[in-house]
């Protein structure tokens, strides 16, 4: 196994693991040690069932369950689709993922450790990917800071509303480690 940071702040690229299989514990703890390192791990290639990824996943800790239940995967309540596919008029997924800056479920009395992508199908034009996946890293922003700064948020406490986000700034074109 390898792991590859893929900047200074946020991101690491895991190679020569094959997900799809049980991990040795050994293994898994350093695919864990490098999740509280890097926040954001990649993994190239891979090919899940459902099943797979679930059991992948929870090797993480406990699974939540999306609110947005009329886009679960069915039979897999654990499986939030993302997508802009409309088939017969409705669509087969959530489509508004990703169009805001926001932390998964951060609305929730205690959020969830992360959340677990895995593209099975992204829009491509020219040859080219689009739909770029963009990370931040909210602990790297906050060491920048200056101190005064600091002290005056020392204390302060966020209000996170699921149907409070908005969309007034145009999308990043490219990721803001």
């Amino acid at each position: 196994m390898e792991i590859r940071p893929l900047s200074k702040c946020v991101g690491a690229e895991i190679s020569g693991i094959d997900a799809s299989q049980p991990l040795a514990d050994d293994v898994f703890q350093a695919i864990d040690n490098a999740y509280n390192r890097y926040s954001v791990l990649l993994f190239r290639g891979q090919k899940l069932t459902p099943e797979q990824q679930i059991a992948f996943s929870r090797r993480f800790g406990e699974l939540e369950i999306s609110p947005r239940t009329q886009f679960a995967l069915p039979g897999h309540p654990e499986i939030l689709v993302l997508s802009n596919i409309v088939v017969d008029g409705k669509p087969i997924g959530n489509a508004d993922a990703g169009q805001t800056w926001h932390t998964d479920m951060s609305y929730t009395k205690t959020p969830p450790r992360g959340s677990l992508l895995y593209a099975r199908e992204i829009p491509v034009e020219n040859g080219r990917a689009l739909g770029d996946t963009v990370f931040s890293s909210a602990a790297a922003a906050y060491d920048t800071l200056s101190l005064e700064l600091k002290t005056k948020l020392t204390g302060l406490r966020a209000i996170h509303r699921a149907g409070a986000k908005r969309n007034t700034l145009p999308a990043a074109s490219s990721p803001i480690w």
